[in-house]
């Protein structure tokens, strides 16, 4: 009898049939140069780049296999990688419905970076917007006690003093108090160590970038705007 994947034919011959294998129609993996530049390992690398290209492309759901295929590796390797990518938080999983799993690199490329949704978009000229924002502020007139002529203080000048007291924290301290929170407790201790962000190299540079442009200031402006209403 035929066992597994053998197959009987005439004169008691076996035949072996190979797993078919996916198909991928791939030739290689284009690397961009700010991945590059992150320090991660060779795989690390390779693995985050397929990764971005799938998330570009409109998700990324891909499996193990499927990422085993393209770069060469077994499947419980890619899922260590996966693991350690989500430690020096460069990637999350955002679901899974019971047979896809969606993975989203936390950080594009810096040279065209998108807007997070879930963060409030900043327009061209924020100043434009802040300054829209507070005319409708409502503030008691100051008396001149030699002329007694009403002068009214500006507007945009209230929102930047509101946001100057806002800022109490230096960006850096923010940004420790940010990362202890959301980043793997490793991570965590290699900033925690620095005594400021001219020391953050590779993936930590490019953590403490991305922060500032979408966490950190989209944070100061909406809350000084909150503040003026």
């Amino acid at each position: 009898m035929a066992k597994n994947n053998q197959t009987l034919v005439a004169g008691d011959v076996f035949v072996w049939k190979k797993e078919p294998k996916m198909k991928t129609n791939r030739t290689g993996i284009w690397i961009p140069v700010w991945i590059e530049k992150l320090n991660l390992s060779h795989s690390q690398t390779k693995l985050y780049a397929e990764i971005v290209s799938l998330h570009d492309k409109g998700g990324c759901f891909a499996s193990n296999r499927y990422f085993g295929e393209v770069l060469s590796l077994k499947m419980d390797t890619i899922s260590r990688l996966i693991t350690s990518l989500k430690k020096l938080g460069l990637l999350e999983q955002t679901g899974f419905d019971g047979r896809r799993r969606f993975l989203r690199p936390l950080f594009s490329n810096p040279m065209t970076k998108e807007i997070i949704s879930e963060k409030v978009p900043l327009e061209k000229n924020p100043t434009q917007d802040l300054k829209k924002n507070a005319e409708n502020l409502q503030v008691r007139p100051a008396q001149k006690s030699n002329a007694g002529l009403e002068k009214i203080q500006s507007p945009f000048t209230i929102t930047l003093e509101v946001q100057k007291r806002v800022q109490k924290k230096s960006p850096w301290e923010e940004f420790k108090n940010w990362s202890e929170k959301t980043l793997s407790k490793s991570t965590y201790c290699q900033i925690s160590n620095l005594s400021s962000p001219e020391s953050l190299q590779g993936a930590l540079s490019l953590i403490w970038e991305n922060w500032k442009e979408t966490q950190y200031y989209s944070e100061s402006l909406r809350s000084a705007i909150k503040c003026a209403y």
